[in-house]
């Protein structure tokens, strides 16, 4: 598994490609301006940023009460962070794909070149067996981002949070 890291702001750019090794429990980090390759040891479980958004939904929230917290582990520049995320409760979600039951979480982003100290996230994944992302809201350092599900197919399990 491996992701990138394209960063364009300013005068200031990075371009890294970070390969994740779990049976080997390493992470390796390349800087692709300057060739040059270093690697991390990483705990069981640990994630790139985007897919501790998707780990998040393999938690049992089942009997989950708001303020239950669950941690996962992400691997972001050359350091591992342990990411604490808050079960809110569960509400109702409209967006173009229709009206969701959704359970509601709230990941503490991590500080430094996209969020602020005292940025908020908030997930709502879809409360049935799929747990499809249904909203995303978050502050950024530049202001704050919303995305909704348009569309859905493919889905494993029948989409039984639709409300309407």
């Amino acid at each position: 598994v491996s992701f990138m890291r394209i960063i364009r702001e300013g005068g200031y750019s990075k371009d890294v490609q970070v390969t994740f090794n779990h049976q080997a429990s390493k992470v390796q980090s390349v800087n692709l301006k300057k060739g040059r390759m270093r690697e991390f040891e990483i705990p069981e479980g640990t994630y790139d940023v985007l897919s501790v958004l998707y780990a998040a939904r393999c938690f049992d929230y089942q009997n989950a009460q708001p303020g239950d917290t669950y941690y996962t582990n992400i691997f972001l520049g050359d350091t591992t962070y342990s990411v604490k995320s808050i079960f809110k409760g569960r509400e109702e979600i409209k967006t173009q794909a229709g009206r969701f039951r959704c359970i509601k979480l709230s990941p503490r982003p991590i500080a430094g070149d996209v969020f602020d100290e005292d940025s908020h996230m908030v997930i709502w994944v879809t409360d049935d067996q799929n747990l499809v992302p249904v909203r995303i809201e978050s502050d950024i350092s530049v202001g704050a981002i919303r995305a909704d599900l348009d569309s859905y197919t493919g889905l494993k399990y029948k989409m039984n949070a639709l409300v309407d």
